[in-house]
């Protein structure tokens, strides 16, 4: 007997055939602007880790023990850097070390925060300066370590090549940039800069393109760049090494009148890290 139903395999096509196409017609571009509802979910913020790093230089006269080889001997000079890096910081009158948490004796003395260590030199130009600053991870910092020179030569050393460049109005600077590495731990890199000539306006590379802002020519001594790794509470200590009054580390670190020659330290410490909640932002219509 006959009847009116359809074969099972006909009725499976039938039912998949209706399941693909009522699928595809939910899908329509013309209907996507209807699907306008805010999210019930707020989107994670990012956490942002804080830096903070203090900074401190010491000013005393030249020849003056205290920033001598005695400071030196009690600093870690023992790098990781590529020898090409150490050489080129070596050449134009660089020098730096490291230590931990508990400061050498002769740096606490330098700082004034001993009295074990004298100094013979008692005299009004004798300074300590400083401060304490917050970074995101990546983030620079520009620090002037010695007041603008009206005009000057610098011999500089590259690949063993020795050029002089004249400067006008120049300022020598750090670019310090701290980047974390893991809890408790971050990697600080130096970049020394000369910026000089007039401050007018000029493209800058700003966060996300080029921006005009008003600026100086900036020679960057890349070259030159070297970075440390720092536990919380470690300090490096970075000034001018070797006698050639023309050299890049000389123009940083020393200078002053005949009568009154003056050298300088920079010491950084990796004061503390933190997170901090990212700022939150909201899906719109």
């Amino acid at each position: 007997m006959r009847t009116n139903t359809l074969p099972l395999w006909r009725l499976s096509i039938a039912v998949i055939t209706l399941t693909v196409v009522s699928g595809c017609a939910l899908w329509r571009d013309d209907d996507a602007q209807t699907v306008t509802a805010k999210s019930p979910l707020k989107p994670v913020a990012p956490r942002i880790d804080a830096i903070e790093l203090e900074f401190y230089f010491v000013s005393r006269p030249i020849g003056d023990p205290l920033l001598g080889s005695s400071l030196w001997a009690e600093l870690d000079q023992v790098s990781t850097l590529d020898a090409s890096v150490l050489t080129a910081l070596r050449r134009n009158g660089f020098q730096f070390g490291v230590a931990g948490s508990v400061l050498p004796r002769t740096l606490q003395a330098a700082l004034g925060q001993s009295s074990h260590t004298q100094s013979f030199a008692d005299e009004p130009g004798v300074q300590v300066s400083g401060g304490r600053h917050s970074h995101r991870s990546g983030e620079h910092q520009l620090f002037s370590t010695w007041p603008v020179y009206d005009s000057c030569e610098i011999e500089i050393n590259k690949g063993g090549d020795t050029k002089v460049s004249s400067y006008e109005t120049a300022r020598c600077l750090f670019r310090v940039t701290p980047r974390r590495l893991q809890d408790g731990w971050v990697r600080v890199e130096f970049t020394p800069e000369v910026h000089h000539g007039e401050n007018k306006m000029r493209h800058q590379a700003g966060e996300q393109q080029f921006e005009l802002m008003p600026s100086q020519i900036v020679d960057t001594f890349y070259d030159q760049t070297f970075s440390v790794e720092l536990n919380v509470g470690e300090i490096v200590v970075v000034s001018a090494d070797g006698d050639n009054p023309s050299s890049l580390g000389h123009h940083f670190f020393r200078g002053g009148t005949t009568d009154n020659k003056m050298q300088r330290l920079l010491i950084v410490k990796v004061a503390d890290m933190k997170e901090l909640d990212g700022v939150r932002t909201e899906l719109t219509r």
